[in-house]
């Protein structure tokens, strides 16, 4: 005869048990079981929002990319043709005055006659002729022109300069009709000349002159534009 008492508390037993191992598997404090096949120790990669940095193989062997404002492909400071415009004409050496006067076919640009005409202009290029070496011809043409000036009368002052195929004038007179015989100086070399006239706020009268070296003064081209 079965012990039917014994019976339940073997029941009832297993029930505890079924019921603690339930409890046990979902608890999240414990850890939870990998499959074996998991290589433990080794963590996903994580995800980032850093740009990845170009493998060896990628970069252009001898490439430098160009710092902002850097570019590689910006012109150099030398004078563009036909343009004259006060940055332009900080010109550092005879060939850069030439080039900023004439085309290599010996057109005078219009552009840069009218801006030297300028007083503020005129005194910055006097400033670097001054400090700019020049050729043997040219300081025989500055000599001659520096004469021809001299000989004249009325004159108040001067300031006489060549460099390159270029000479630049200004003479200060105190009698406006003066200035008619200044146009007499010209004649110190072949030159396409180029002559201009102003009275300051003083009464004083200023003849300005640019003086081109050519070989034909008879022949000029201008480029309007």
């Amino acid at each position: 005869m079965i012990n039917k008492p014994t019976v339940y508390a073997s029941a009832l037993l297993a029930l505890l048990s079924v019921l603690a191992y339930a409890v046990l598997i979902s608890d999240p404090s414990q850890p939870s079981a990998r499959p074996k096949s998991e290589t433990s120790g080794t963590p996903a990669p994580a995800l980032s929002r850093h740009r990845e940095l170009p493998s060896q193989s990628d970069q252009t062997q001898g490439h430098i990319p160009p710092r902002p404002g850097n570019d590689s492909s910006a012109k150099d400071d030398r004078p563009p043709l036909g343009s004259a415009t006060p940055a332009v004409l900080s010109f550092a050496s005879e060939m850069a005055l030439n080039r900023s006067f004439l085309s290599e076919q010996g057109v005078v640009y219009e552009s840069t006659i009218k801006q030297i005409f300028r007083t503020e202009t005129l005194q910055h290029a006097f400033e670097r002729l001054n400090h700019m070496e020049g050729s043997l011809a040219s300081y025989q043409r500055e000599q001659a022109l520096n004469e021809a000036i001299l000989s004249l009368t009325g004159i108040a002052d001067f300031n006489a300069l060549c460099r390159g195929l270029i000479c630049l004038a200004e003479i200060t007179v105190n009698d406006a009709r003066e200035t008619e015989g200044l146009k007499s100086i010209s004649g110190f070399d072949d030159n396409h000349t180029f002559d201009g006239v102003i009275t300051d706020d003083s009464g004083l009268t200023h003849y300005r002159a640019v003086f081109i070296k050519t070989e034909d003064p008879s022949t000029l081209s201008i480029d309007r534009s």
